[in-house]
């Protein structure tokens, strides 16, 4: 987990300092983490291993079956120092990281909405607009409205 969490804020970083970043951050110290590890994959180890074209396999799933589970880990870092392919064949497929991201998009009220549509438009987005017309019954404002929508988002077919 912890190997998963260096790499998403390199990754993180390295997006940040991109010169056609649409991320709006200086760096990434504001975004928290919470990195979760899932504990071995032994189920995938075992189908990985009866898989492989080791020669001695049979014999190493059997140590592994016949093994404590609080000493499989064990066995299987002894027989690496006996079959490196184990290491570079088995192990190196099976890790990995699932990261799941949960982004907040900061929104405007309707209230808010409203006023910036007739004040400042041009601080809102093509759909805050679009929505902005809909919030009022009369016909001079919604006008006005859609009419600034299309000169500020000239390049949305929308607008």
């Amino acid at each position: 987990a912890n190997t998963a969490n260096d790499y998403v804020k390199s990754e993180l970083k390295s997006l940040i300092k991109a010169e056609d970043s649409k991320l709006e951050m200086e760096n990434c110290a504001d975004v928290n983490f919470k990195p979760v590890g899932n504990g071995p994959d032994w189920n995938g180890f075992m189908a990985a291993l009866q898989a492989s074209n080791i020669e001695d396999k049979n014999t190493m799933l059997n140590v592994i079956k016949s093994a404590a589970p609080e000493k499989k880990e064990e066995e299987i870092r002894n027989m690496i120092l006996i079959y490196p392919e184990l290491e570079t064949d088995i192990l190196s497929n099976l890790r990995r990281a699932e990261i799941a991201a949960n982004c907040f998009e900061p929104k405007r009220s309707a209230e808010e909405i409203a006023q910036l549509a007739t004040t400042d438009p041009g601080q809102l987005t093509t759909e805050e607009l679009l929505y902005a017309a809909t919030l009022t019954e009369d016909a001079k404002a919604k006008e006005a409205i859609y009419n600034s929508a299309a000169e500020l988002h000239t390049d949305s077919w929308v607008a």
